[in-house]
């Protein structure tokens, strides 16, 4: 904590302690990420989820984790199709 607090102080800016959340690995020991957690006061996730629309991945890539991105296309593409349809064709 000690080296955030001279970030904090350094840049001006605070950390929101509700909203951060730390990520480990499978092969930090439970017994660390315990004492880790306990120190800051945040909160453990057990996946990074999604930033600014883009999946934070760990791990293999798998189809899944590309379907939003696949769909938000193709509804685009449909959308852009009914407006170059016209009532006569």
């Amino acid at each position: 904590m000690h080296c955030l607090g001279h970030f904090c102080q350094a840049s001006g800016q605070k950390i929101n302690s509700q909203k951060t959340q730390i990520f480990s690995s499978k092969n930090v020991d439970d017994q660390l990420r315990d004492d880790i957690l306990l120190h800051t006061g945040f909160s453990h996730v057990n996946s990074l989820g999604r930033y600014l629309g883009a999946n934070l991945i760990t791990g293999r890539s798998t189809r899944g984790h590309f379907k939003h991105i696949v769909q938000n296309i193709q509804n685009k593409l449909s959308g852009w199709k009914q407006q170059c349809l016209s009532l006569a064709g």
